[in-house]
């Protein structure tokens, strides 16, 4: 399946009126392979979650090179993968709020109600690890 692309859009909301800064970083739009378009949030604070399992792997790495304690290790291999299950979560919150939400009633829509189970799918064989 493609991926929808990402249309840069001006200041401009659906009713014409000028959109604060505030408002804008919060979306974006995209477009689906169907030639759709709508909102689409951005996700600031999966970035920030990402970061953050970025810096614990890395910290994760340099403990194995410097042979620590196993079950030290294995406490920040959880604690890395609560982070990676949050901002899972997360996503999938605001693809339902959004890009699911937006196809309620489309052609779409049975599209996207495949896409979530598959994902609950796949989360409940491997417990999302």
């Amino acid at each position: 399946m493609k991926k929808g692309k990402q249309i840069l859009r001006s200041k401009i909301d659906e009713g014409g009126n000028k959109m604060k800064h505030e408002e804008m970083k919060h979306i974006c739009y995209t477009e689906e392979p169907s030639g759709a378009e709508h909102k689409h949030p951005k996700h600031e604070e999966v970035l920030k979650l990402v970061r953050t399992a970025e810096g614990h792997l890395a910290g994760i790495r340099k403990m194995i090179e410097d042979d620590r304690y196993c079950i030290d290790i294995s406490k920040q291999m959880l604690a890395l993968m609560s982070i990676l299950r949050r901002a899972n979560l997360e996503i999938l919150k605001k693809h339902m709020e959004t890009c699911v939400k937006s196809a309620a009633g489309g052609e779409n829509f049975d599209e996207k109600i495949k896409e979530l189970e598959t994902i609950m799918e796949y989360l409940t064989k491997g417990k999302g690890e």
